[in-house]
């Protein structure tokens, strides 16, 4: 299904941004909202897993359904996965495209990978807190 994805903050988000290696941080940056019609043509329930893929990219994630995202739209807080469908082009303003990106979305039964294990797929270096 094809949806506009847009991505910001959270108030769950920044309560928990001083521990980015806790499960409360990483439940939240990894679930996606969707309207419930959506959630339904999608045949989604609450926690499943939905892949989002964004052409040059894609990453598992949980699904929720929340009344505050409009139909058509999914919303993914602000974060590492958000980051990996984000794409580096800035189009001469220093800023990447943080709404309104086309993306495909479905149903999947593919793993979630933690935030330390996506770091490593990109390449980089776990963040290590301790």
């Amino acid at each position: 299904m094809r949806l506009v994805f847009n991505t910001g903050r959270t108030i769950r988000q920044g309560n928990s941004v001083e521990s980015k290696l806790s499960q409360e941080y990483e439940r939240e940056v990894s679930t996606a909202r969707l309207h419930p019609l959506d959630m339904l043509e999608l045949g989604l329930e609450n926690g499943d897993r939905l892949l989002i893929d964004a052409g040059r990219a894609s990453i598992v994630v949980r699904a929720e359904e929340s009344e505050e995202v409009e139909p058509g739209t999914l919303f993914l807080p602000l974060g590492p996965y958000a980051n990996h469908l984000i794409s580096e082009e800035t189009h001469c303003t220093g800023m990447p495209d943080y709404k309104s990106i086309e993306v495909e979305a479905e149903w999947t039964d593919r793993p979630q990978v933690k935030i330390t294990d996506l770091q490593k797929s990109l390449g980089g270096v776990p963040l290590d807190l301790s």
